[in-house]
């Protein structure tokens, strides 16, 4: 389960729990109902103060603050981040038309090393290669498995 997808599954499971409605949560948080909504669905990314507010109003001691941590760390980037974690797994078909890179899940370790080293940070280009390869030897596994049906 992607960070994402388990900061929004915790925040459900600590508000039955605890027997509050979203409203009553919302109030709680300070924050509007939809964004407790929004995040328990997994259409909003939460923030830091979301997070804070949550462990706040659960009184937990960092549970929420340390996914949020998880999310924001996430090799995945802004809008990428829910493709790459909970779009993508279940696509039946990819398309891309990428005129001027080999696209993402042909290209080798080599390859995907040279394009990240200038354009990400020393310090990450490495999580990222390795976040790309992944992603390559699960479209392998699926592809493989669609086939052999």
């Amino acid at each position: 389960m992607s960070p994402r997808a388990r900061f929004a599954c915790d925040l459900e499971h600590h508000r039955k729990k605890a027997k509050l409605s979203q409203i009553s949560l919302s109030s709680r948080m300070r924050c509007h109902t939809s964004l407790i909504s929004h995040v328990e669905r997994g259409r909003r990314t939460p923030t830091l103060e979301f997070a804070e507010a949550a462990d706040r109003a659960f009184e937990l001691d960092g549970h929420f603050v340390h996914l949020y941590r998880q999310i924001s760390q996430s090799p995945a980037l802004g809008w990428f981040a829910r493709w790459a974690e909970e779009i993508e797994p279940q696509a039946v078909i990819l398309q891309s038309w990428d005129p001027l890179l080999v696209p993402g899940l042909l290209q080798t370790p080599e390859y995907a090393q040279a394009i990240f080293s200038t354009t990400s940070p020393p310090d990450r280009v490495e999580d990222r290669v390795q976040a790309r390869t992944r992603r390559t030897q699960l479209a392998i596994g699926d592809a493989i498995g669609k086939w052999s049906k």
